[in-house]
């Protein structure tokens, strides 16, 4: 690389990079033409992302006929498609999302006067031809849910027993053409309403708001057998609570949730490092006595831990880089008067949320990479060595890990160009590249190594 060019490109990517938390887009409205919209609690995810794939999905109540809606944007929310119509009803709602590979599936409630039923969807060419709507239960209290892996899809359902709400799941073995008799979860008296699933492989995780000791907490199940059969139902909190989601990464698993703190709601956070196993006190992660922050929405990748929530003036975004030991400040991104999701794919992280009648959608580009940095190797503690750099052809990998590791590079668009697993040392041949900069990302199934840069001179 010429000797002016470099020195350049350096304080490009300083600049950059050190602004990583300033790099948000504005809001953008990827529901064009509406003027009442409807996602969901945060218990029921609207966002999901696939490789470089964002999708969504919402309902459109602009008109006297509700609809369900779908869109997705196949370049990391650059752009995105025409939405498209599933499902349409006077009281259509409460809709969430799972996807896998190209198949999506997509849930929702419908409610005709007193009774509730909850709908299920699928698309096995992403989103292009949709199969007919199934109805997966008819009596139901509240909304259900969504989660998948690979061909099994499992379906959160709510359902009032003589006054009784309980947690049911419904399971499919074939990727949803057909599903298995519904299994009850939860077993208290009271209330066990509102789950949040997610998925990772076998492991299945559930939380829901949980009255059975008066008050309301936060109630944990773990499948270790893809829903066939279910653990010990542990209880998160011994003080009110609610609104609950859950996320899992690796063997860590948490739970966000509201707390209450005297008249107000803060967010308290229920950690586990052991696949759901054990859960250490939880932590209290804001507290703001005069206002509400409620309907936490989270996702973990490695150390990294993004959280949007509903708090002062809107959506709300706070960040932890070591596993949740400390957390950023809260960083205020728009009005808001809906529930915000939020994901990531490679350094970018994707936020959306309700507003004034339509969905926007918010972006940065490198908010998943805030360690990236000017040093040529790891630091010392990371046993990670990326050398040389500058390189022109070819770059070493060396770890200390002594496990099967991955290391994925990506563009300054967070777009990945090359992934590869191995286990202490590899060669990444860059001789096809660009000159520029370039960012990569170690990860081993303990979490992430480290992350840095590389000049290709």
């Amino acid at each position: 690389m010429h000797t002016k060019i470099l020195p350049l490109l350096l304080a490009l990517f300083l600049t950059y990079c050190g602004k990583s938390y300033s790099q948000w887009t504005a809001p953008m409205n990827i529901s064009p033409g509406t003027t009442s919209i409807g996602m969901n609690e945060n218990a029921g995810q609207c966002l999901v992302k696939v490789g470089d794939t964002l999708r969504i999905t919402y309902s459109d109540r602009s008109t006297a006929m509700a609809k369900i809606m779908y869109n997705q944007s196949h370049d990391q929310g650059l752009t995105w498609g025409t939405p498209v119509q599933l499902f349409t009803s006077l009281n259509c709602g409460f809709t969430a999302i799972a996807s896998s590979g190209s198949n999506v599936h997509i849930v929702w409630m419908d409610s005709l006067g007193s009774d509730r039923a909850s709908y299920y969807r699928r698309s096995l060419d992403g989103g292009v031809t949709w199969d007919p709507i199934i109805c997966l239960d008819s009596v139901t209290k509240f909304w259900p849910g969504i989660a998948c892996s690979g061909n099994l899809v499992i379906a959160t359902l709510n359902k009032d027993l003589a006054g009784n709400t309980e947690v049911f799941i419904k399971r499919s073995l074939d990727n949803g053409s057909t599903w298995l008799p519904e299994q009850q979860i939860s077993n208290a008296p009271n209330r066990s309403e509102d789950p949040a699933i997610t998925m990772l492989g076998n492991d299945v995780h559930l939380s829901w708001n949980d009255k059975r000791s008066g008050i309301m907490n936060i109630y944990y199940c773990h499948s270790a057998d893809g829903g066939a059969t279910w653990g010990t139902e542990t209880g998160l909190t011994t003080t009110d609570s609610y609104t609950s989601m859950v996320c899992a990464d690796g063997n860590h698993v948490d739970v966000p949730h509201g707390l209450r703190i005297g008249t107000t709601f803060d967010l308290g956070l229920a950690e586990s490092a052991d696949t759901g196993t054990t859960w250490p006190p939880n932590q209290l992660l804001t507290n703001t006595p005069a206002l509400s922050e409620l309907y936490p929405f989270m996702v973990r990748d490695g150390l990294n831990m993004h959280l949007v929530h509903i708090g002062p003036g809107g959506t709300n975004y706070i960040h932890s880089a070591d596993g949740g030991t400390t957390w950023d400040a809260p960083l205020l991104l728009g009005a808001s008067n809906g529930q915000p999701f939020i994901a990531y794919t490679a350094c970018a992280l994707h936020v959306i949320f309700g507003n004034a009648g339509a969905i926007y959608y918010m972006r940065n580009p490198i908010g998943n990479c805030p360690t990236v940095g000017v040093n040529s190797t790891a630091s010392a503690n990371s046993g990670v060595k990326v050398y040389p750099n500058p390189a022109s052809d070819e770059i070493t990998v060396n770890t200390s890990d002594n496990e099967p590791s991955e290391i994925t590079l990506y563009d300054l668009t967070s777009r990945e160009l090359f992934r590869q697993t191995f286990t202490n040392s590899t060669i990444v041949n860059i001789e096809k590249l660009s000159t520029g900069i370039y960012i990569y990302k170690m990860k081993s199934r303990n979490g992430i190594l480290n992350t840095g840069k590389v000049v290709k001179d």
